[in-house]
């Protein structure tokens, strides 16, 4: 269950990064991610979230998000 859950975290990375032609197609992209990766975890996906690791899911942060908010800082 950890390898899926650190595959998960990745790919919302990724596709966070995109420069897609609107923003707004990040979401529908990641739930379709969502829908895949479903049927692997055998879990629920719960509006971003898993059921299977709700508790450590609440608590992640994005390490593109905590690098460019210290690259902030030392600016």
């Amino acid at each position: 269950m950890k390898d899926c859950q650190i595959v998960w975290c990745r790919m919302v990375e990724r596709y966070s990064r995109l420069e897609l032609t609107y923003p707004s197609d990040r979401q529908p992209a990641i739930l379709g991610l969502a829908k895949h990766m479903a049927s692997k975890r055998q879990s629920r996906y719960l509006a971003g979230l898993w059921e299977d690791t709700l508790i450590s899911d609440l608590a992640w942060r994005s390490n593109a998000l905590t690098r460019e908010a210290a690259r902030r800082r030392r600016s």
